[in-house]
């Protein structure tokens, strides 16, 4: 079923519909430029309802989907001073998803119906918010979305039958099922709506939509956008939310910054908090002895797979001589560090457990609170520490408390180690310090990793952008048999109170073991949401979390290993955490215009598909155009791009990282199972990502090389053509072989070297009697 008679309003989507029909004139691609797409959704929530903006729906569910067709989300309350639309740069639409009414609905649908007056589409989910309001003012509001309100609300669904239901837009993850919840009995007020699900009561009733999209926007009600089981907090979606969102804000077609893919391959990343760095471990050969864990983990884990980039975070106490830095601490700090492919990050001083308990520190409430847990320690200050530094602790458990001895939450501990004084900068830049002065020569401290409940308070946030350090966690995104849907699949970051937090692509361990009490063999079953979150669309990179008391017992350490076996099978881009929260920093920072509208045709007759700029990107250098089988990078009128590789119909776009402000053009193609054929060559895909390539007029290239494991490269070619390959590490030659592109044009090598040194690949094109 097609859209036709929705004209698309949001700014954006009037353009991308324009494109398809205007010439490539250059004083149009001129006046196209002149605005970046808008790629912003104002995402309401009301705290009167909501606990935290983090847990809101909009943030918890709505997020993850709209950030896989390329938007960004800013978050406002409602009971808040609604913004002016104009003052949110790049506003494409709104989303919102209230349970009841907004604290002040009149005021919010004058602001809501002046917005979508203006062409901003709304995405409404649940309760529209505003029931309570004057009939005439909500409908003038629903009239935008298709719909009129009579001011009846069906309690009883026990009689009622399903009208219409389209399976383009019902039926995602689960279809809707007796009992049928409560509704408002909406009717179409707009012929040229489209309602994809609606209900009737008695015999000849007219249908009541209850999915529509409209005009300016599209409504799915409450108990039909998606069923949720309180009693196992487990749920599923009813709505299609990729089709839904696509639909209300006009995105079809459009350039996609991608964060899951780099040179045509699944990202790959892992990281590892600190907690349980000086625990003791069950596992053959370091068993009952001091870090035995963290050996565990150096020995099984990290050592035997060089070709896995892994950042690790210890917790800055157990760093410092002052406090639980020991020799034997310290020294096998050092010696996990000085392997080439271990990051370092930090995961805080003291490890907050309660964030927003730091955002006004008060000691003395802290020291109540650690008494009432039984945690008062007998020596003062930094004393005690030293103290218990020399004892072998235990289980996880022996000092990361998270529950005093009565269970009762008001006394849960805010801090693993209490007697460091609280100081934010220390927690940051403090922290990494410490940890630097165990780091070989030219490593530092890059990432830092959030501890305790994940949920900083904005200063929190800024401070590590002041200290230079990318941040990570939060999220804990699962997609399998026990958690269903991808409504448990998180965004990108949390973005709100104008900060970004980039989340944690995986959930670690703890959401597998009952928070570390059961199944420590839990994280085996990543796999699960690793393969789902892979297809049949590419949602989340390939990321393995845990912390280091995962060298523990066996079954844990087996798990990570099992995991750590599947990436050494998988086809992937290993790169670094540090490097990944980057390239999340990234995808909410850059721009996308338009320089060059699609033609009719050349005067030779070809079709030339439009041409965008990237501006601003930072470290991410992946487009992604969806549905775009019969579409190719016109590499005569890109730049910057090093190439291109279909997948589940997508098609992903690698830019070079050099490139400032690369130019995507895209024109059709008339095959899809075998590589677009150009007129250079260009990267299909490859474990280490080239940087900075140069193309000769004889089909010769260059190109920098970086990376982890195997050097497997695989490029497109003019078919049957050889080359001569070397990878030169300054004026050596590290590597040499020949390699002949395949009828399909598939050149493919794997260089032997050592990629994290760098080197420059040279290909050099010889005939078929060279040698």
């Amino acid at each position: 079923m097609t859209s036709v008679g929705r004209p698309l309003r949001a700014i954006g989507g009037l353009l991308l519909a324009l494109l398809m029909l205007l010439p490539a004139d250059p004083r149009a691609a001129q006046a196209a430029e002149t605005e970046p797409l808008r790629r912003s959704i104002l995402a309401l929530y009301n705290g009167e309802a909501e606990d935290t903006v983090r847990l809101s729906r909009v943030a918890s569910y709505a997020a993850m989907p709209l950030n896989h067709l390329g938007f960004k989300l800013v978050y406002h309350d409602v009971r808040d001073p609604l913004p002016e639309p104009d003052n949110i740069p790049g506003l494409r639409g709104v989303v919102t998803w209230f349970g009841g009414d907004v604290p002040n609905p009149q005021a919010y649908l004058r602001w809501a119906t002046a917005a979508m007056d203006r062409g901003i589409p709304f995405a409404v989910l649940g309760d529209s918010g505003v029931l309570s309001a004057p009939l005439d003012a909500q409908n003038r509001f629903l009239g935008h979305l298709g719909l009129e309100s009579s001011g009846n609300f069906r309690l009883l669904t026990y009689d009622v039958q399903l009208a219409a239901t389209d399976p383009e837009m019902i039926g995602f993850e689960r279809q809707p099922m007796r009992p049928f919840a409560s509704y408002t009995e909406y009717l179409q007020a707009d012929a040229e709506a489209q309602v994809f699900l609606s209900v009737r009561g008695a015999a000849g009733e007219d249908p009541h939509p209850l999915v529509i999209v409209g005009r300016e926007g599209g409504y799915a009600a409450a108990g039909y956008e998606y069923y949720f089981d309180t009693e196992i907090v487990r749920g599923r979606w009813i709505v299609d939310p990729f089709a839904f969102f696509e639909r209300i804000f006009g995105s079809h077609g459009q350039p996609r910054p991608d964060a899951t893919t780099l040179a045509g391959r699944r990202i790959y990343f892992s990281h590892v908090d600190g907690d349980g760095w000086r625990n003791i471990s069950r596992v053959s050969g370091h068993r009952d002895i001091a870090s035995g864990a963290t050996l565990a983990l150096l020995d099984k884990a990290w050592a035997a797979y060089p070709g896995l980039p892994v950042t690790v975070a210890p917790i800055g106490a157990e760093m410092d001589p002052a406090y639980f830095g020991t020799p034997d601490v310290l020294k096998i700090a050092e010696k996990v560090f000085e392997l080439p492919h271990v990051e370092a990050g930090t995961h805080t001083y003291s490890h907050p457990f309660v964030w927003d308990f730091f955002r006004r520190y008060d000691a003395e409430k802290e020291k109540q609170i650690e008494a009432k847990a039984g945690r008062l320690p007998k020596l003062e200050s930094s004393a005690w520490d030293r103290v218990m530094a020399e004892f072998s602790l235990g289980p996880q458990t022996s000092y990361l408390v998270t529950e005093g001895a009565t269970g009762d939450m008001e006394h849960a501990v805010m801090r693993a180690f209490p007697n460091v004084p609280w100081s934010l900068s220390r927690e940051v830049g403090g922290s990494a310090e410490k940890i630097e002065a165990v780091l070989p020569a030219g490593k530092k401290v890059r990432l830092l990793q959030w501890p305790g409940d994940t949920s900083p308070f904005p200063k929190a946030v800024r401070e590590t952008r002041d200290a230079g350090l990318m941040n990570m966690n939060g999220g804990d995104p699962r997609f399998d048999p026990e958690y269903p849907s991808i409504l448990f699949v998180s965004s990108l970051a949390f973005t709100g109170n104008g900060i970004v937090q980039p989340y944690a692509q995986a959930s670690n361990e703890n959401t597998y073991t009952n928070l570390w009490t059961e199944r420590f063999y839990g994280l085996r079953f990543l796999d699960r949401t690793l393969a789902n979150t892979d297809r049949p669309r590419r949602l989340k990179p390939f990321n393995l979390y845990y912390h280091n008391y995962s060298g523990e017992h066996p079954e844990s350490l087996d798990a990570v290993v099992s995991i750590l076996d599947l990436a050494s099978r998988s086809e992937i881009a290993p790169i670094e955490a540090s490097r990944y929260a980057a390239i999340v920093d990234g995808f909410h920072r850059l721009t996308i215009s338009v320089v060059e509208a699609a033609a009719r045709g050349d005067p030779d007759g070809t079709a030339r598909g439009p041409a965008w700029r990237i501006a601003g990107r930072g470290a991410l250098n992946t487009i992604r155009f969806d549905e775009a089988a019969f579409q190719a990078v016109d590499f005569d009128r890109s730049r910057g791009v090093l190439g291109q590789r279909h997948y589940q119909g997508s098609l992903y776009v690698a830019l070079d990282p050099v490139a400032k402000e690369p130019v995507i053009a895209l024109a059709p193609v008339d095959r899809t199972d075998l590589p677009p054929g150009a007129g250079r060559p260009y990267l299909i895909s490859a474990r280490w990502p080239p940087r900075d390539l140069k193309v000769d007029g004889d089909g010769g290239f260059t190109a920098q090389l970086r990376g982890y494991g195997a050097g497997e490269q695989l490029w497109w070619a003019p078919p049957g053509r050889r080359y001569a390959l070397r990878a030169m590490a300054g004026d050596r030659v590290a590597w040499s072989g020949t390699a002949q592109a395949d009828p399909a044009g598939r050149l493919a090598f794997t260089i032997d070297g050592d990629g994290l040194a760098g080197l420059l690949l040279e290909a050099t094109p010889v005939s078929d009697g060279a040698s």
